[in-house]
C-alpha cells in the first residue's frame, strides 16, 4: 500500500471515528435536554454536535464515493458533487461554531440570543455554503479558512466562561473554558499544518505539523469528547447550583415565615401559651405575660393549669381530653370561661381556648392555649346593663310623666275647693276659736303645699324653670313641723329641733325644700317606730347651709341605697 493510500485510509477511519463521537455526543446532549428541560443552552450545545455530524458525514461521503484526487483531475460531474459536499462540510462546521457560541452566550448571560445575531449567523452560513459551492476549493484550503473562524469563536467562548461570577464558576465551567482555550491553541497549530500539507521538510516541527494534519480527525474526536464531558459537568453543576439556590431560598422563606409568625404571635392582643407534650408551659407571648402579670421564667416549666383557680383548673384539665384537644381537629368558638389567677394572686375572669398541635401518627405533640382577659368585657357588660336599666327607667318615667300630667290636672280641682273653704272658714265672723283657727291654718298651708306638689308633678312631666327666692331655714322647718307634731306625740316619738333663727337665709324653691323635709320626716317616723327619736338640725359649712334630719332607726339597706333618688320608688308594702 502506497503512503498516499495509507494516509487516505487513516483519514477515512478518523472521519468515521469523529462521526461516531459526534453522534454519541449528540445523543447524550438530547438525553440530557429531555431530562433537564428549561435550559436552552443545552439545546444549542447538542445542536453543535449535530452540526459536526452533518459536516463529517459530507466529508465521509466524499471519501467513500469519489477518488482522492485534485478537483481539476476529476470529471465534471464528480467535481460538482465534491464541491457541494465540501460546501456542506463548510456550512456544518460554521453551524457548529455558531451553535457553540449561542449556547455559551445563553449559559453566561441567561438571556435570549439577539435576533440580529441569529440572522447574521444564518446569513453567514448560507453565504459560505454558496461561496464554496460556486468556487470550490481543496479540503486543506477549507480547513485553513475554517481556522480563521474557529480560533476567535473558541477564544470568545473561553472568555465568556472565564468571566462567570464566582458562585457560578464551577468545575464544569472551568473545564469547559480550558477546553475552549486548548481548541483555540490547537487550531492555531492547524493553520500552518494545513498550509504546508503534503510533502514537506523532514525537520521535527515539520513532521509534527504533518502528523497533526494527517490525524486531525482523531484529535478533533478527542476534543469533542472533552467538550461533551465539560458541558455535562457544567450542566450538572448548574442543576446542583439551582437546587442549592432553591433550597436556600426555601430556607430563607421558612425563616421569613417563622419571623412573621413570631411577630404575629408577639403582636397578638390575646395571650398565646405553648404547652409541650407533658402539658407544661414551654413558651408565652408578651400578651400572655401581661395578662398573667408574670415573667417568662415564672411560667416556663410550670403545669398548664398554673394560672387557673378552683373549678377553672378542673375544667381546663378536662378540656385536654375533649374534642377540641384532638390532634388536627378545630372546633370554632369552643372556649372556656374560668376564673384566672395572676402571678400576684389577683383573681380575674378569663376565657381559654385549647387547640392540639398534630404530631406523628395523629398524636398530639403539644397544645396551644389562647387566653383572653375578660375583666374589661365584664365591666363593659355591667356598664351596658346599667345603661339599659337607665334607658328602661327613663322609658318608665316618660310613661309615668304622661300619666302624672293628667293626674295633676285632676287634683287641682279638689285642692282648690279645700283651700277656698278653709280660707272662708278663717275669715268668718265671729272668727273661730284658737284651736280651730290653728287647724284651719294648717289645712290652708298643707293645701297650698299640695298645690305646690301638684305643680312639681307638672314640672316632672314638663320641664319648667324653677322659681327660687331668699328664705330663712328656720321658717322652712317651722312650716313643715306642725304637720308631724301630733303624729310624733301619738307614737311617743321624740322630735327635737335645733335650728336657730339667726341662720343666714338660703336661695331655694321653698315649696320644694318643704317637700324634701316632709319626705325625710315622714320616712323617719315610719322607720323609728313608737318610742324612737328624730332630730332636725342646721349648721353653716363654709358658704353653704346644711339641714340635717337624723333618727335612731335601722338606716337604709345597702341594696336600696342606689335607688333613693328614683322617682316614686318605695320600700313600703302595698297599701
Amino acid at each position: 500500500m502506497s503512503p498516499q493510500d495509507t494516509g487516505t485510509l487513516i483519514a477515512k477511519l478518523g472521519i468515521q471515528l469523529q462521526l461516531t463521537g459526534s453522534v454519541l455526543c449528540l445523543a447524550l446532549g438530547l438525553t440530557l435536554r429531555r431530562g433537564m428541560g428549561g435550559r436552552p443552552w443545552l439545546t444549542w450545545w447538542a445542536m453543535s454536535f449535530g452540526a459536526v455530524a452533518l459536516a463529517v458525514t459530507a466529508l465521509l461521503v466524499r471519501y467513500s464515493l469519489i477518488p482522492i484526487e485534485p478537483l481539476e483531475a476529476l470529471p465534471e460531474g464528480e467535481s460538482i458533487l465534491v464541491a457541494g459536499l465540501y460546501a456542506g462540510y463548510a456550512a456544518g462546521k460554521l453551524l457548529f461554531l455558531c451553535c457553540l457560541l449561542a449556547g455559551t452566550w445563553l449559559f453566561r448571560f441567561r438571556q435570549p440570543v439577539p435576533r440580529v445575531g441569529l440572522g447574521s449567523a444564518l446569513a453567514l452560513i448560507g453565504g459560505v455554503a454558496v461561496l464554496f459551492a460556486l468556487a470550490p476549493a481543496e479540503l486543506n484550503s477549507m480547513v485553513v479558512w475554517q481556522a480563521g473562524f474557529s480560533i476567535p469563536v473558541f477564544l470568545v467562548c473561553a472568555a465568556l466562561l472565564a468571566s462567570l461570577q464566582p458562585p457560578r464558576r464551577t468545575r464544569g465551567s472551568r473545564m469547559l473554558a480550558v477546553v475552549f482555550f486548548a481548541l483555540a491553541g490547537l487550531w492555531t497549530l492547524y493553520l500552518p499544518a494545513f498550509l504546508q500539507a503534503g510533502p514537506g521538510p523532514q525537520t521535527q516541527p515539520g513532521q509534527l505539523l504533518s502528523w497533526l494534519s494527517g490525524h486531525n480527525s482523531y484529535i478533533d474526536t478527542i476534543f469533542e469528547f472533552l467538550l461533551g464531558f465539560g458541558m455535562l459537568l457544567a450542566v450538572l453543576d448548574d442543576v446542583f447550583l439551582e437546587a442549592e439556590e432553591s433550597r436556600t431560598a426555601r430556607l430563607r422563606e421558612v425563616a421569613a415565615s417563622e419571623a412573621r409568625l413570631g411577630q404575629i404571635i408577639r403582636a397578638a392582643s390575646d395571650g398565646i401559651v405553648l404547652l409541650d407534650k407533658d402539658l407544661r408551659i414551654a413558651h408565652c407571648n408578651p400578651a400572655a405575660l401581661e395578662i398573667l402579670r408574670a415573667t417568662e421564667s415564672d411560667l416556663v416549666g410550670q403545669p398548664f393549669d398554673r394560672f387557673a383557680r378552683g373549678s377553672g383548673g378542673d375544667a381546663l384539665r378536662d378540656s385536654v381530653h375533649g374534642p377540641a384537644a384532638r390532634a388536627g381537629s378545630y372546633l370554632p368558638g369552643l372556649a372556656l370561661r374560668i376564673e384566672g389567677r395572676r402571678a400576684d394572686g389577683e383573681e380575674f375572669p378569663m376565657e381559654v381556648s385549647l387547640r392540639a398541635i398534630a404530631g406523628g401518627e395523629g398524636m398530639a405533640e403539644g397544645h396551644v392555649l389562647l387566653l383572653r382577659d375578660l375583666t374589661e368585657r365584664v365591666r363593659q357588660d355591667a356598664e351596658r346593663s346599667r345603661m339599659e336599666s337607665q334607658l328602661a327607667q327613663a322609658a318608665r318615667l316618660e310613661t309615668i310623666g304622661r300619666m302624672v300630667s293628667g293626674v295633676a290636672h285632676e287634683l287641682n280641682n279638689p285642692l282648690t275647693a279645700i283651700l277656698a273653704f278653709a280660707q272662708d272658714l278663717l275669715q268668718q265672723t265671729p272668727p273661730p276659736n284658737a284651736s280651730d283657727a290653728e287647724a284651719l291654718t294648717t289645712i290652708v298651708h298643707q293645701a297650698q303645699r299640695c298645690r305646690a306638689i301638684v305643680q312639681d308633678l307638672l314640672t316632672f312631666a314638663r320641664t319648667k324653670r324653677e322659681d327660687r327666692q331668699s328664705t330663712s331655714a328656720a321658717d322652712l322647718v317651722k312650716q313643715v313641723l306642725p304637720a308631724f307634731d301630733r303624729q310624733a306625740a301619738a307614737n311617743g316619738t321624740a322630735l327635737e329641733v335645733a335650728v336657730r333663727d339667726d341662720l343666714p337665709p338660703v336661695h331655694v324653691n321653698a315649696a320644694a325644700m318643704e317637700q324634701v323635709l316632709t319626705n325625710l320626716l315622714s320616712n323617719a317616723l315610719y322607720a323609728v317606730g313608737p318610742g324612737g327619736w328624730i332630730g332636725v338640725a342646721a349648721a353653716v359649712e363654709g358658704d353653704r347651709l346644711a339641714l340635717v334630719v337624723e333618727d335612731d332607726g335601722p338606716g337604709i339597706a345597702p341594696e336600696v341605697l342606689p335607688r333613693v333618688f328614683e322617682p316614686f320608688f318605695t320600700t313600703k308594702e302595698p297599701g
